[in-house]
């Protein structure tokens, strides 16, 4: 059931995307896609329209005649685009002005009427609303992705932000660069899509974090955990400090081990390079931290610079290199550099959100009367095996 439920999620982000796959939707992809937060903001408008429509129709459709039924439809979906124009005149007024009749023009969007038609109609609200959700995330993503590249070469810019000099080509924020840009990701999307990547990145993810994360599960990087988890402020400073080198180490040792230690026959090294890397990473997090933070840079003590020897750290570059995943395909395979990138900056995630979490129980605990004999490390240790028992309800996704 939760592998049924999880690929009614994940469809719309590549199996049955609705921009580059199902060609539905073309007139705001194409209209409001001239900048990112166009794109992006377009496809959360039409996200909040389709999540609700699908739940409501999903709960009303035994009870709407046949004959009815579209109207009937339409109406709901009006009602939503109607509540989202008064929210977005509320609290968004310049983008409201912005998107213009784009989004009135919602209710006539041939994805909503379309998943209410073929989907929400026939299953249950649950999946419904997943359904919404997936296909509404696939149509954000992709006209976000549309107004990065057209703003990018259009003006040089991404999200407002001008890191170019000059114009750019201006075709592509006029119309002629809409249909250019959409070909050429179309081109690039099916690429992907042939490979299944984003289905592969994504249950990496979700095992990284949820299912297999490398503190609840796995027990890497536990002094930390139970050393800088008394306050919020300090697990979020050291969650950051910690998926920082993570990533980059994880990246660095990657490179060092397949074209240096491997090329030479020199795996012997491997760990004595490893813990190098991680080492001056470590040290340039200091440096920076010292800097820009010497409160945070206090708070977190003796644990920052012990992030060199946090097993979560030295754990993930190893096992980048060693361990074959079978989730996402039929067979099991080494991970490429792609593969250790994602799953390395989602197993800090998984870290640094166990972390943070888990502050933010201590901190109430603190507000608690709890028995004599449990306050401190003992009640810290009995709910983070209530936490590990909450995240044990994930396994089933992959």
């Amino acid at each position: 059931m939760a592998n049924d439920r999880l690929k009614v999620f994940t469809k719309g982000f590549l199996k049955e995307n609705p921009t580059f796959v199902l060609l539905l939707g073309m007139c705001p992809t194409l209209a409001t896609t001239t900048s990112a937060i166009n794109g992006l903001s377009m496809g959360l408008a039409t996200l909040f329209v389709l999540m609700l429509s699908n739940v409501v129709i999903s709960a009303i459709a035994p009870l709407v005649p046949d004959k009815v039924h579209i109207p009937v439809y339409i109406v709901v979906i009006a009602t939503f685009v109607t509540i989202l124009q008064f929210v977005m005149q509320a609290f968004t007024p310049e983008m409201y002005k912005t998107l213009g009749l784009f989004i009135p023009l919602i209710v006539v969007n041939c994805i909503v009427l379309g998943r209410a038609e073929a989907f929400a109609s026939k299953n249950g609200i649950l999946d419904s609303l997943l359904d919404g959700l997936g296909i509404g995330l696939g149509f954000t993503a992709s006209l976000t992705v549309i107004g990065i590249v057209r703003e990018i070469l259009g003006s040089g810019s991404i999200f407002g932000w001008k890191f170019l000099s000059g114009d750019g080509m201006l075709i592509f924020v006029m119309a002629p660069g809409a249909f250019l840009a959409l070909g050429f990701l179309m081109v690039l999307f099916t690429k992907i899509a042939k490979k299944n990547y984003v289905m592969e990145f994504f249950l990496i993810i979700i095992s990284a974090i949820f299912v297999n994360n490398i503190m609840l599960s796995q027990f890497l990087g536990t002094c930390p955990f139970l050393g800088v988890s008394g306050k919020i402020s300090t697990a979020t400073g050291m969650a950051g400090a910690v998926c920082f080198v993570i990533t980059l180490a994880t990246l660095v040792t990657y490179l060092i081990n397949k074209y240096l230690l491997v090329a030479f026959s020199l795996e012997f090294l491997q760990t004595i390079a490893f813990i190098l890397v991680i080492a001056a990473l470590v040290q340039m997090v200091e440096i920076v931290l010292k800097k820009i933070s010497p409160s945070l840079y206090q708070a977190l003590g003796i644990f920052l610079p012990l992030i060199t020897t946090n097993c979560a750290v030295l754990g993930v570059a190893l096992n980048v290199c060693t361990k074959e995943f079978t989730f996402g395909s039929a067979a099991a395979h080494a991970l490429n550099l792609g593969e250790s990138m994602v799953y390395a900056l989602a197993t800090a995630i998984g870290y640094g959100m166990a972390l943070i979490l888990f502050a933010g129980l201590r901190e109430h605990l603190e507000l608690n009367s709890v028995p004599k004999a449990f306050k401190g490390v003992p009640i810290a240790l009995v709910t983070c095996g209530i936490l590990a028992m909450a995240f044990m309800g994930f396994s089933g996704m992959v």
